[in-house]
């Protein structure tokens, strides 16, 4: 057996033990796609924490935040401390009474309890609006009718909120309105474990297999 081949064999034998006594991973590293379209980055802490993101032309698409260990040929990623993303949501009462007319009181504010002044609620199939005033608060007035409409809560900037109603009742209702970013709303990823088969570790470097067994060359950016 030669010198290369002899040097081969040692390197293939003691690769697995230099993987499994490395601990931990430390740096930003990023697999771009193919096409460019996409590009995917995960950023290890020495301290066992990881980060990870996939993003579009339109900004991140999906994101995840966790624990990861290193088991010989493969790191394991546990996506338990992602924060669940919150969404646009509306609280409601209503009532009924002997007048002609009912009413829709609306409360808007953001996530935060701050209230949205000059928010758009309408009903567009009856073109009735109204604006919010600086607390945040609007009325609609509206003849009675045993009928199904839609009432439509919007602000330049935050997420449109839809609600269907029946016109017979009145109702009051405090909505919380979510920022809007660009592009559609990134998707955390929680409870949920990946793993990621291993090559080789260099310095600015890591080589794995995806799941079609092709190679992928995460590049250290920091």
């Amino acid at each position: 057996m030669n010198n290369f081949f002899k040097l081969t064999l040692i390197f293939l034998l003691i690769l697995p033990y230099q993987i499994s006594a490395q601990k931990t991973i430390e740096g930003l590293y990023s697999l771009p796609s193919p096409t460019g379209d996409f590009s995917t980055s995960i950023n290890f802490s020495k301290t066992g924490i990881f980060e990870y993101e996939h993003s579009g032309h339109l900004g991140t698409e999906e994101y995840g935040i966790g624990t990861y260990s290193l088991d010989r040929k493969k790191i394991i990623f546990n996506y338990n401390l992602t924060k669940p993303l919150k969404k646009s949501y509306f609280e409601s009462e209503f009532w009924i009474n002997d007048k002609e007319k009912v009413e829709l009181k609306v409360d808007v504010f953001d996530l935060e309890g701050n209230p949205i002044p000059f928010a758009n609620i309408y009903i567009l199939a009856d073109n009735n609006r109204v604006t919010s005033n600086k607390s945040g608060n609007g009325k609609l007035v509206l003849n009675k009718e045993n009928r199904n409409a839609e009432l439509t809560i919007s602000f330049v900037g935050y997420d449109e909120v839809k609600i269907p109603f029946n016109q017979k009742y009145n109702y009051e209702y405090i909505v919380h309105l979510r920022k809007w970013k660009r592009g559609s709303a990134p998707t955390p990823i929680l409870n949920q474990i990946d793993t990621l088969q291993i090559l080789q570790i260099r310095k600015n470097e890591i080589i794995t297999l995806n799941k079609n067994n092709k190679e992928q060359v995460w590049t250290r950016l920091e």
